[in-house]
């Protein structure tokens, strides 16, 4: 019986050595997919294509600016036919508004999920509103 502890003992040994022996033959061996020369290509390569699509945006950019502002150097026309002159909190609830819409000003009302136009009137003339006396 004290022979085949022995044995046991000699195995259990002899594997430690061999399995010491293995790991520290692979940690110094190199990794078998990697490359040296590759990642610098890789770093290359990365770095045209951020160049590329950093040229792409400021094209794209370049192209809505110059639809946006006209060659005369003025910003774009206002096209729009509706604009909110002013805004009037009455309650928590009520809300005044005056829009104006198509040559006119209207004053809007709006309670809770109500809406009502309480009143219009035209645009005043550009003409008087800018001699004062």
């Amino acid at each position: 019986m004290r022979f085949h502890h022995r044995g046991n003992a000699l195995r259990k040994l002899l594997g430690t050595i061999l399995m010491t022996a293995a790991f520290s033959a692979d940690a110094q061996a190199p990794i078998p997919f990697k490359s040296v020369a590759a990642e610098g290509e890789g770093d290359i390569a990365r770095t045209a294509l951020a160049f590329m699509a950093a040229l792409f945006a400021m094209g794209i950019s370049l192209y809505l600016l110059r639809k946006r502002i006209r060659p005369d150097g003025k910003g774009a026309p206002d096209i729009r036919q509706l604009r909110l002159l002013e805004t009037r909190r009455l309650t928590p609830r009520t809300t005044l508004f005056v829009v104006e819409f198509s040559g006119a000003r209207y004053l809007i009302a709006e309670s809770g999920q109500s809406l009502c136009c309480l009143g219009s009137a035209p645009l005043p003339s550009s003409t008087g509103a800018g001699s004062k006396e």
